[in-house]
């Protein structure tokens, strides 16, 4: 077992208790008082905070530095006397100047120390230390069998818990499987009062910071599913917060998961949810970061960043989600703003910064990126108003499917909506209901009560959503993410334009690709929708993974024309031969591709 763990299972005296958060009164003096703070090491083992985490934010650090700025600042000290201890600062600083005597210095250092870290509020761990008396730092301090926070039965309780951790995390080798540790774990934390429930968190925490072994990714994995079913403590959440954030920026692997556990975190504390019992199924999919996109509070993002910074403009938010959640694409950065849409709109309501305008300006820089002209404008207003709908806790798929209708709307793609259309979809309650847990009940939809009358007399208006009605009531149960790709499935067969769609298999490509007047499609695509470009030229549209063409462009030194849109890539080629070719590179590299993908539809 390495050395960051004090917990030695076979001598259960050896276990140290280093990592606490929050500091206690020590009555002994130690006999040499003038190296107290001069020989004081933020890794020894008496380090009232954690070994190695943040260390220039350690409160004694900073008060020592604090200090020294303030007395060098003879208007600053003086300030500070009149305000917070006039009588009994004066009286020692006095002593120090005529006496010049160490040990009152010391004393005064002492109290400065508490009363100017006191009001400091840095977004550390160590902002959440409680203090009520003056504080002592000792250095030979017997800290055996004691957790500074918790009292001995407590401790029992940790350290019980903390072995079932260490099982899991494979530094104790166990006969067990490690998901029954980790079960076990779960089990007696998820019983305990809170104090308990933020020492695990401290003392994972403290296995964390600078483990450079294979047992990190174990301790992230935990960290995850213990922030799923466990609610930090309002004085450990931001210190959480802060502390996963600074811990992503050295690599991936750190962004990653630590991306992943402060969405948990903040998932679990804005809606105090304790959970008792997880499933082996439930704990491997979260190990996986499995639902890293659907269940990620966005609004809480939002919330917590408008806290920190109060001269915000819905631009910055952006930016904040696209820098925390890794989106590379001004679509996805969109649906993001209007997942938070209603709450961020409650704040700014002007006209120059708010969700109009960002998805206006967005769609405008698409139009130019690739040239196209004369489209119909979507009601941007329609669009906001669907996303106040439904509550957005519960009503992420909702969101993502007005979005992507009213961008297809502007694109012209193939099947776009008119307004009424839209409103009626959005408001067939198919996400009303939903929760990350919940269900809509599909015979609760009565067929009548949402066969609108529409504006624009389309002949296959009132057919198009029938059918969409008819198909959920099909059902007995709708999950969200089923409603949506069903909603898609169903326009897709039912297609506004005065046309037709045809399929076929790689043999017939080019036959099919001489006939006048039709659009050729090579349709790679494992998410999304199909982009339409301008209707009066015959395009070849290829749709696949970024980094498949990167490997393309690169293994034929070829430069290929693309066009993006929410992660999805469309190439454009001039000749069915050229398309052919990267189909042909595509199916070696991807076997998730079938060969029949090949879609024809003729727009004459």
């Amino acid at each position: 077992m390495i050395n960051r763990t004090s917990i030695n299972v076979e001598n259960e005296n050896e276990y140290d208790e280093n990592c606490s958060v929050e500091y206690v009164n020590q009555e002994s003096e130690s006999e040499n008082d003038e190296n107290n703070y001069s020989d004081y090491n933020v890794d020894s083992p008496l380090s009232p905070c954690y070994d190695n985490l943040l260390k220039e934010q350690h409160p004694f650090l900073q008060c020592q530095s604090k200090l020294k700025q303030i007395i060098s600042n003879k208007k600053q000290f003086q300030k500070i006397i009149q305000i917070h201890f006039i009588k009994q600062v004066l009286k020692l600083f006095l002593k120090i100047v005529f006496l010049k005597r160490t040990s009152i210095l010391q004393n005064l250092l002492i109290i400065l120390n508490y009363q100017i870290f006191k009001p400091l509020k840095s977004p550390s761990f160590f902002s959440t230390i409680k203090t009520s008396t003056i504080l002592q730092y000792e250095k030979n301090l017997d800290l055996k069998n004691c957790v500074l926070t918790l009292n001995n039965d407590q401790n029992e309780i940790v350290k019980t818990a903390l072995f079932h951790i260490l099982c899991f995390t494979k530094e104790i080798e166990s006969l067990n499987q490690p998901i029954f540790h980790l079960q076990k774990a779960l089990e007696i934390i998820t019983k305990q009062e809170q104090s308990i429930k933020d020492e695990i968190y401290m003392q994972i925490v403290k296995q964390i910071s600078n483990n450079k072994t294979q047992s990190l990714i174990y301790y992230y994995q935990f960290m995850a599913v213990y922030a799923s079913v466990s609610c930090p403590s309002k004085d450990y959440f931001k210190p959480l917060i802060n502390y996963f954030y600074k811990k992503k920026e050295n690599n991936s692997l750190h962004q990653n998961y630590c991306n992943f556990i402060i969405n948990r975190l903040y998932h679990t504390f804005n809606t105090k949810n304790d959970l008792l019992y997880l499933t082996e199924q439930d704990i491997n999919k979260i190990m996986h970061m499995k639902p890293l996109l659907y269940e990620i509070q966005l609004y809480h993002f939002a919330k917590f960043y408008m806290e920190m910074k109060v001269d915000l403009n819905c631009g910055d938010i952006l930016n904040y989600i696209s820098e925390q959640l890794n989106l590379n694409h001004r679509n996805q950065l969109c649906l993001c703003l209007i997942k938070i849409s209603k709450k961020i709109n409650e704040i700014y309501l002007n006209d120059n910064d708010c969700l109009f305008k960002i998805i206006k300006d967005h769609i405008q820089t698409y139009n130019k990126t690739t040239e196209i002209i004369n489209y119909p404008q979507p009601s941007f207003k329609l669009v906001i108003k669907l996303m106040k709908i439904s509550s957005p806790y519960q009503n992420i798929e909702i969101f993502t499917l007005a979005y992507m209708v009213a961008i297809q709307d502007y694109l012209n793609d193939f099947f776009p909506l008119d307004e009424d259309e839209i409103e009626q979809i959005c408001s067939l309650k198919l996400a009303a209901d939903y929760g990350p847990k919940r269900h809509l009940k599909a015979e609760q939809i009565d067929i009548n009560e949402y066969i609108p009358l529409f504006k624009k007399n389309t002949f296959d208006s009132n057919e198009r959503l029938s059918k969409i009605i008819q198909n959920y009531n099909q059902q007995r149960i709708i999950n969200s993410r089923d409603a949506r790709y069903k909603i898609l499935e169903i326009l897709d067969q039912f297609p506004r334009f005065l046309g037709s769609t045809y399929k076929c298999s790689l043999k017939e490509f080019n036959q099919k690709s001489s006939i006048p007047n039709i659009k050729i499609i090579l349709n790679i695509t494992f998410r999304g929708l199909i982009c339409s470009l301008p209707q009066d030229q015959r395009e070849y549209i290829c749709h696949i993974d970024y980094d498949l063409i990167n490997n393309y462009g690169k293994a034929n030194n070829q430069t290929l024309h693309i066009v993006t849109l929410d992660k999805q890539i469309y190439l454009t080629f001039s000749t069915h031969i050229e398309c052919e070719q990267v189909y042909q590179f595509i199916l070696k590299h991807e076997s998730q591709i079938s060969s029949n993908d090949f879609n024809y539809t003729n727009l004459s």
